[in-house]
């Protein structure tokens, strides 16, 4: 088995050539219309920007590294880059509103208490009060345990073995697994750091997590005795999330994602 850093660069290198491949459709349209004069946004879309300014509150977390987190107390991240530029394509004003934990802002969402997420996976249970952007930070899931457990693991493995499996609390995840594998037991953990520091010092035998989170945690914590046991066929893909009862400002923020250049992209990605 390979080390746990040689196999996440590998793995996160494939995910920015993708990610990057991906947005270059995107960019290409998105160029097109600028040659061609075409306009940007409606001017029903512009009039809604103008009559709810002020509006434009979209939640965050602080513990969600690299995507999103707090660094000498400032919002950073490849969601704080991505929002960053969307206030400079779309020429709007967002209220990033904090949040220290990812349930509070999934309830806060579906009471709509904000106008959206940064960045979440689209699943069947928040569809009922979300729109979901199209995806633009692709996420893998992945199974971690010690160095020392020689067997490959599956889904299918888990559901029908004794072992003790993690999982971040809420996460979207959960709900595939409940639908998918309800035979696969697991408890919660806080965060992601947690979690691997569980499973590090023997508390716990594997983590179901995304591999971004398991790359800082390792790095963060100076983790050294941890394996990716198997990558899985689930990737917690992340979208921005907007109030379902305001589709056209998920339509506004799609236009805003395509407006982002292939270089914009690679910048953020391999920063």
């Amino acid at each position: 088995m390979f080390k746990l850093n040689n196999i996440i660069r590998k793995i996160l290198y494939l995910i920015v050539m993708i990610s990057v491949l991906a947005f270059t459709i995107i960019g290409c349209t998105a160029k097109a219309d600028e040659n061609s004069n075409s306009i940007f946004l409606t001017q029903e879309e512009i009039n809604w920007l103008e009559d709810h300014e002020g509006q434009l509150t979209i939640g965050y977390t602080t513990d969600y590294p690299p995507v999103e987190f707090l660094e000498n107390g400032q919002y950073v991240g490849l969601s704080a880059d991505y929002f960053n530029l969307l206030e400079e394509k779309l020429n709007i004003e967002i209220e990033m509103v904090r949040f220290e934990h990812w349930n509070d802002l999934i309830d806060a969402a579906q009471a709509k208490e904000v106008a959206g997420i940064t960045a979440a996976t689209k699943t069947e249970d928040r569809s009922q009060y979300l729109e979901f952007t199209i995806p633009y930070i692709l996420n893998p899931n992945v199974i971690i345990t010690r160095e020392n457990f020689s067997e490959k693991l599956s889904f299918e493995k888990l559901a029908n073995s004794s072992m003790d499996i993690l999982l971040v609390d809420d996460y979207a995840i959960a709900e595939y697994l409940d639908e998918y594998y309800p035979k696969l037991d697991y408890r919660t953990v806080a965060s992601a750091s947690d979690g691997m520091r569980m499973v590090s010092f023997g508390e716990a035998d594997a983590m179901i997590i995304e591999i971004m989170s398991a790359s800082s945690s390792i790095d963060r914590d100076n983790i050294s005795n941890l394996i990716v046991n198997t990558e899985t066929p689930y990737e917690s893909n992340l979208s921005i999330a907007t109030r379902s009862d305001w589709p056209i400002l998920n339509d506004i923020f799609n236009k805003g994602l395509g407006r982002i250049s292939n270089k914009e992209n690679q910048e953020i990605r391999m920063r």
